[in-house]
Parts: C-alpha cells; sequence; structure tokens
C-alpha cells in the first residue's frame, strides 16, 4: 500500500498545492484572511501525515521548524483577537527561520572566490544586500514603533544569512536538495516582504494574496527538502 501511495506523491502535492492557492486566493480576496490563514495551518500536519506514511525521518531540528511555523500561522491569524498576538507571531516565525540558518550551517560549505561562480556568487550577494538595505531604510522610515523597526531589521538580517549560505551551498554541490533549499528561501522571503508592505506600507488584497502564495509555496519546498535529505542520508 505504502510503494502504491508512493507512485501518486508527486501528483498529490502536486494538486495539493494548486488547491490551497486557489482556496487561499479566493478567500482572501473575499476578505477572509483569518479562514485564508488557518487554510495555510492546515497545510502543514496534512503535508506531515504524507510524508510519515512515506517513512520519512524527521529530525529534531525539522520538527521544531514545522511546529514553530505552525505556531506562528495560528497565533497570526488571531491576531486581530488581541494585541499580543499580533505582537508574538512575528517572533516565533523568525525563530523558524533561524533554525534554517542552523540547518544551513551544518551542511554550509566554504565557496572559492578565486573563480568566475565565486565572484558570481558575490555580485548576486552584494546586489541583494543592496536591494535588503534600501528596502529596510525605505520601509523603516514609515514606521513609528520601535518593535516593528526591530522584527523587519532582524527580519533582513536572517535573510541575508539564509541567501548567503543557501545559494553558497548550491553553487559548491549543485545538488537537488540544495536547490530545493534556495527556492524555500526565496519563497518564503518574498512572503516577509509582502507581508511587511502590506502591514507598513500599502495595505491591499493583492500583497495578502501573495503573501499567502509566497508563504504556502514556502511550505512545499521546505517539505521536500526534508523528504530529499531524508533519502539521501537513508543511502548512507
Amino acid at each position: 500500500m505504502i510503494e502504491r501511495y508512493k507512485t501518486v506523491k508527486d501528483w498529490f502535492f502536486l494538486y495539493a498545492l494548486i488547491g490551497l492557492l486557489l482556496l487561499g486566493c479566493f478567500i482572501q480576496l473575499n476578505n477572509y484572511t483569518q479562514i485564508a490563514q488557518l487554510i495555510l495551518a492546515a497545510c502543514i500536519p496534512l503535508f506531515v501525515l504524507h510524508y510519515l506514511v512515506l517513512k520519512v525521518d524527521f529530525s529534531l531540528l525539522y520538527i521544531a521548524i514545522i511546529v514553530l511555523l505552525f505556531i506562528a500561522i495560528v497565533i497570526g491569524a488571531c491576531r486581530n483577537k488581541h494585541y499580543v498576538f499580533d505582537k508574538i507571531s512575528p517572533i516565533i516565525t523568525q525563530l523558524g527561520y533561524l533554525c534554517f540558518v542552523f540547518l544551513s550551517l551544518k551542511s554550509y560549505k566554504s565557496l572559492d572566490v578565486k573563480g568566475f561562480t565565486g565572484f558570481y556568487f558575490l555580485f548576486v550577494f552584494l546586489v541583494n544586500l543592496i536591494l535588503t538595505l534600501l528596502f529596510f531604510t525605505y520601509l523603516s522610515a514609515n514606521m513609528s514603533k520601535v518593535y516593528d523597526i526591530v522584527v523587519l531589521g532582524s527580519g533582513c538580517v536572517i535573510f541575508i544569512l539564509l541567501g548567503f549560505l543557501s545559494y553558497s551551498n548550491y553553487l559548491k554541490d549543485g545538488e537537488k536538495k540544495s536547490l530545493l533549499f534556495v527556492f524555500m528561501v526565496l519563497s518564503f522571503a518574498a512572503a516577509e516582504i509582502n507581508f511587511h508592505i502590506d502591514r507598513h506600507y500599502l495595505s491591499n488584497i493583492m500583497f495578502k494574496c501573495l503573501d499567502y502564495l509566497f508563504y504556502i509555496s514556502g511550505i512545499y519546498f521546505m517539505f521536500a527538502y526534508m523528504k530529499e535529505t531524508s533519502d539521501i542520508n537513508k543511502k548512507i
């Protein structure tokens, strides 16, 4: 039964991702943001169940990431109920992202900057660094609370580190798991950008939809990365 289940795993994720994307966008467009957030949270245990059936090994760090992101989404959906939830949710989310940093450091491979690949990497990294600093400078100017500036700044630092580590690892080994990790980082970074723009600069339903789309894409690539890593470890 498990072998038969494995043969349709790719279609399961494809249909699940498309279905959740369409459902979430439809709900977001109708201004039911809390329901969309709860649907986003519900997809995490569904993906966990799917991978448990496939006998994927989840390390303690993986479990911590999954739990933190799930809690952050649920609390974020309830942030209109109490201002404390609104303050706690971004912190828990960034704790989950910090776990990704530790995960990257465990597999970090230094890149030879003498070759063309190294110089290309440095160029891309510097461009992203400048754009991140410009984004922080411009958006923080529209913030009146120190807490919001600190959250935005810490998020920028985390994704600068994640971008450096993930892209360096991919250029070094070129493996599928490294590419999945890069896609995951890019998806979560884009979700964070849309979240802060919608919250602190221009509140618009399209930014909420983009936040939802990028975040669920990040979750998808996160689980795909975990499975790929688990498969590699089983072969060792």
